[in-house]
């Protein structure tokens, strides 16, 4: 599998909410707003092939189909930019939550993970030229990205550390352990994998073996 192919997300369908206003303060119309579209949609097809410190306003402008000048109008910078792209969709998706949500036992965690290492997998499949952007920027340590970071997964790590105090009330991990921790080592593997493309199904099955003994739900078949 691919998780490097060129991205084609498009975001002529995404508005701002009620009220959202240009970089001079006026209150974006339609126009405003499909100018804006198609600026992110620029940034999308450009970050897929190039590094985020190669990408020039003006490559977005010209891929977007407008004056150099108009980007100024809607964003600050191209960090800017991309983050506002990488914002149009959460890294909690619907799908993520719901299974953290779910009740995990020793009986079903396996599965539960296994469930969990995919949807992660397919989250990074379509979007992984802007994590790609994002992850690298915050390793160089970008603060507007560590945020936008934090923010991302803040949700999912919420409910991993909640499976592992589940798990120490249930007298199934060491009470000296910190829940979170466990929880930002589980995601960090998964991430990792999925960041350097290596998330086939051999190592998918190894990442949910490995989220379901850290949360101490491992019970052998």
């Amino acid at each position: 599998m691919n998780f490097s192919e060129p991205m084609t997300k498009d975001f002529s369908e995404v508005t701002t909410p009620s009220g959202g206003r240009n970089q001079i303060g006026q209150v974006m119309g339609r126009k405003g707003q499909d100018t804006r579209a198609r600026l992110l949609t620029a940034v999308v097809r450009l970050i897929a092939d190039r590094p985020l410190r190669d990408l020039k306003v003006s490559d977005i402008a010209r891929e977007a189909s407008v004056g150099a000048s108009s980007f100024y109008v809607y964003f600050p910078d191209v960090s800017a930019a991309v983050l506002a792209a990488r914002d149009q969709h959460s890294q909690a998706t619907p799908e993520l939550l719901a299974i953290v949500e779910s009740d995990w036992t020793p009986a079903n965690a396996y599965a539960r993970a296994h469930a969990f290492v995919v949807a992660y997998r397919g989250f990074w499949k379509d979007n992984f030229a802007l994590l790609r952007a994002r992850n690298l920027a915050y390793d160089e340590g970008d603060q507007r990205f560590r945020l936008q970071r934090c923010k991302d997964i803040e949700p999912i790590l919420l409910r991993l550390a909640a499976k592992a105090e589940d798990s120490q009330r249930m007298g199934l991990l060491p009470e000296g352990i910190q829940a979170r921790r466990v929880a930002s080592v589980c995601l960090a593997s998964v991430e990792r994998l999925a960041a350097g493309n290596r998330l086939t199904e051999e190592a998918v099955d190894a990442a949910a073996y490995v989220m379901t003994a850290a949360l101490g739900l491992y019970r052998p078949a």
